[in-house]
């Protein structure tokens, strides 16, 4: 594990001063450079804003696959471009990506919501009529720890974004083609698994904000730096 990285998402996440969180490790920057990600780095962020987080899957190409659940929310974060196998191995792409329920759900509030109403993630329909909501998260040129996290929790708010902004059952005015073949933030996601747990939508649907998630985005000025 990356145990620099972990403090600092652990000092972010909670509040505290990174410095503190840092100084015993064996580098002491507040706000170090990072060049990979491994699984054990990404459940320690996603436990530090109350997600129960674990890794179900490891592919042949060493693509591994977390599943992560809180307030009635699942979602899924693969680390790609690994090298080893494991939880410790350093991964430079990490790709987020959500299931919705599909029935009721118009091409027009996908559209809408890609073009409208979201940060950095893009929507589309899966052959089986489900919709994903991913991004791709690149860190193999070096990001700070504390923008990784910040770009984490924006996915968070973008999945909050399309919960309100898609009202199932509301009629179609306008066509799109429902695919997301060749979109480039859906490659390599199993959409049309049996075994991915598919979350509702709408006004009454569960949201994965809470209050730690919410402080990193409105901080995010300081922590981007």
């Amino acid at each position: 594990m990356n145990k620099l990285f972990s403090a600092v998402a652990g000092a972010i996440l909670a509040g505290a001063p990174v410095a503190a969180s840092a100084q015993n490790t064996q580098l002491s920057q507040s706000n170090p450079v990072i060049d990979s990600v491994s699984v054990s780095d990404m459940i320690s962020v996603l436990n530090a804003i109350d997600f129960e987080a674990k890794m179900v899957e490891e592919a042949p190409n060493g693509a591994k696959i977390i599943e992560a659940s809180s307030n009635g929310v699942t979602l899924y974060f693969a680390l790609r471009e690994c090298k080893g196998s494991g939880a410790e191995a350093p991964c430079v792409l990490v790709q987020p990506y959500i299931i919705f329920q599909g029935s009721g759900v118009t091409l027009e509030q996908i559209n809408d919501f890609n073009l409208n109403h979201s940060a950095k993630s893009t929507a589309g329909l899966a052959p089986n009529g489900n919709v994903i909501v991913a991004t791709k998260i690149f860190v193999n040129q070096g990001v700070t720890a504390a923008h990784f996290i910040f770009e984490t929790a924006l996915y968070f708010a973008d999945i909050d974004n399309y919960v309100k902004a898609v009202k199932p059952g509301v009629i179609a005015s306008v066509s799109y083609k429902p695919s997301v073949s060749g979109t480039a933030a859906f490659e390599g996601i199993a959409g049309t698994s049996a075994d991915l747990r598919v979350n509702t939508a709408g006004p009454d649907a569960p949201s994965p904000l809470n209050d730690t998630v919410r402080a990193v985005i409105e901080g995010g000025a300081k922590i981007k730096n």
